[in-house]
């Protein structure tokens, strides 16, 4: 399996949590929630990239006249969605945050239910940032790096096809 990932500084945290004190405070000053039973915030991490494990020599096609490998058929995916109890443990920054209970939130279905629905919106937004396209990029990158070394030739290029009718025009 690889892991299309990157590593995001500590300043861009601290930018997102303040927007998102922002945002939540917005949400809590609103009318909505009012009758609110429980309010959580979730910080997780998403990754994506590819699932090897159905690749063949079917999949795999050699350009020597263009100087390249073709991956065909490969999609990338959400390989995984995490909020752990600690997001950032050195920064004493929490994965589930409560922000807001009353006593009706005592009922474990309530909590569990928050708690998916923070993983649904953590992949859904993880998505919409185009998580995906990264992976792909990262990926053929990544690839190209490791067939450069392994057959000696730094101008070889990687493109990953999701689709086999893609290749009929190459």
């Amino acid at each position: 399996t690889y892991l299309a990932t990157s590593k995001v500084s500590i300043t861009y945290y601290n930018e997102v949590f303040a927007k998102e004190i922002l945002s939540i405070n917005k949400i809590f000053n609103s009318s909505k929630i009012k009758n609110t039973q429980l309010i959580l915030v979730g910080r997780g991490k998403v990754q994506a990239g590819f699932r090897f494990d159905s690749l063949t020599t079917r999949n795999v096609k050699v350009d020597t006249l263009r100087n390249r490998i073709i991956l065909i058929g490969l999609k990338p995916q959400i390989l995984s969605c995490d909020i752990n109890p600690w997001f950032i443990p050195e920064l004493g920054l929490k994965g589930f945050e409560i922000i807001e209970f009353n006593k009706n939130a005592d009922n474990i279905t309530i909590l569990k239910e928050v708690k998916r629905n923070c993983l649904d919106s953590l992949k859904n937004r993880a998505i919409r940032s185009q998580i995906l396209i990264k992976a792909k990029d990262n990926a053929e990158q990544n690839l190209k790096n490791l067939f450069s070394l392994i057959l000696n030739n730094k101008d070889i290029n990687v493109e990953i096809l999701t689709d086999s009718a893609i290749l009929k025009g190459i």
